[in-house]
Formats: C-alpha cells, structure tokens, sequence
C-alpha cells in the first residue's frame, strides 16, 4: 500500500487495529508486539529525519545512484508525512536483552528461590528438588500427555480455524527444543512457583480436598494464579491469563510426588507440544 488519506484516524479505531494485529500468528511465537503510533506531523518527520541515513545506506549498498536514492528517499517521506497515523513495532533497548530474555529470566529464578531456600537453611528436598521416585513421575507425565495433548490439538485447529496439514519441518532439532524449554524455562518457573512459592502456601492453606487421588488446597490454585499474572505481566495479553489452567496441572502433579520433576517434564512437553504446532501450522 503506497497511498493514504490525510484524515485523523479515530483512537478507538487505532487501539482496535492494533489489538487485531497482536492475535495474528507470529515466528516462533515471540509475540513481538510494541506498537508506537505517531499521530503529528513532528512526530512523523522525525521519523523521516532518524530513518533517512540507514535508508540512503542500504540503497547505497544495493548499487543505486544518487539520484535514484534522493528519488527513493523523497518517496518514502513524502508517504509517511502524507499518512494520518505512522505505526512503528519497538524493539527491546538492547538486541542482548531481546536474544536472551528468556535465559536471564530463568536464571533470576533460580538464583531468587535457591537464595531463599539458602537463607531459610532449609533442605533443597523440602522444595521438590528430588529425583526420588522419577519414575513414576514420568509415568503420571504420559498419562496426562496422552489425555490432555489431544484435546489441546482439537481445540488448537478449532480456535485457530486451521485447514492446513501440519509441517514436521521445525527449524530447530526437537531435542534442543526439549533441553531448552526443561532447563531455560520449566525448571526455573516450577523450581520458582509449584517449588517455593505453592510449597510455603501449603503451610497457610492446610485444609486440602482429594483431587484423582492426590490431596490439594488452595494453595494450588493460588500459586496457578501468580503463575499466570506473571506470564500477563510480561505481556499484557488477556489471553496469557489462561496459563492458570495449566497452572493447575503443574500443582497437582507437584503434590502428588512432592518433587517438581513431574511439573518440569510435563511444562516443558506441553511447551514443545505448542510450539510444534505453532510453528507447523504457520512457521
């Protein structure tokens, strides 16, 4: 689209475009989405003004003449300044940050809860790092794979109206996929809330009902649902919210086994599991 019309473009309307946009499938399911919309003539020259020297280079570079880049340039100013509204998609204030973000979260995770077990002098054990009885962990972890994953898939393709195959054709290598959701962002999370966080609320909220055989309380669900503020916090998406259902899975397994391998496995497989769809479907 090259033409717009100088007219004033309603706020309520901008904030619903803009809304629109963000539910739109995106690579490797960053979600990417921090808008700036510049809606004076100033703003939009300065725009212009900051973009024009990178602009001239890359012409440059692609062996254009002066005159073929002084034309070029004074297009595309002539089409921001023209617009009512320039829409701009920020980047983090460092590429450092923005490659990693996940990895320093995950780390302040778990240097925050090891320092806190530390400090209470408390047993690691105490806080689900176990591995005692792994294996039926990992045996509760396919059970619920094997109910939850398939209906996940059908709501998946009903939500998002899919009527394409699935592409097994990831650009990542499924183990390092795997390794990096256990160690980058389940373990960290799980060591954090369903370790720490759900392991000191059960010691405010002791009354428990039987939930499949295993005793919950409360504290289950109000881990679930710091686990999923956190997650909208990060974003300020609705629908991130919905990560408290989850949440509630992670919970149960955790008091089921009283370790956190069972949560870590299962978090990180239903990560997978998204991501494989994600990427199958609109990679």
């Amino acid at each position: 689209m090259r033409r717009f019309k100088n007219e004033p473009v309603p706020r309520p309307l901008l904030e619903r475009v803009l809304e629109t946009a963000t539910w739109v499938p995106n690579a490797h399911n960053r979600q990417p989405w921090r808008f700036l919309a510049l809606e004076s003539a100033e703003a939009r020259r300065r725009l212009v003004d900051a973009m024009a020297p990178d602009y001239q280079a890359a012409l440059q570079r692609a062996g254009l003449s002066g005159d073929e880049i002084k034309v070029k340039t004074g297009k595309r100013a002539k089409r921001l300044l023209g617009a009512a509204v320039a829409v701009v998609l920020l980047k983090p204030v460092h590429p450092f940050i923005d490659g990693n973000a996940t990895g320093i979260v995950g780390i302040a995770f778990l240097l925050l809860t090891w320092g806190a077990i530390q400090l209470r002098k408390e047993h690691p054990a105490d806080y689900g790092l176990t591995l005692r009885g792994w294996p039926r962990e990992l045996l509760d972890v396919a059970i619920l794979a094997a109910v939850i994953f398939p209906a996940f898939f059908i709501g998946f393709r009903l939500w998002w109206k899919v009527r394409s195959g699935l592409d097994w054709d990831l650009p990542w290598p499924l183990w390092q996929l795997g390794a990096t959701h256990v160690l980058v962002v389940a373990l960290p999370e799980e060591l954090l809330y369903r370790g720490f966080v759900q392991q000191r609320l059960g010691r405010v909220f002791t009354r428990r009902i039987s939930v499949l055989g295993t005793q919950v309380g409360w504290a289950v669900v109000v881990t679930a649902a710091l686990f999923a503020a956190g997650h909208f916090l990060t974003d300020m998406r609705a629908d991130r919210l919905a990560t408290f259902f989850p949440g509630l899975v992670f919970g149960w397994l955790k008091e089921r086994r009283g370790s956190i391998v069972g949560p870590v496995l299962f978090h990180a497989s239903a990560n997978v599991f998204s991501d494989i769809l994600t990427e199958g479907y609109f990679g």
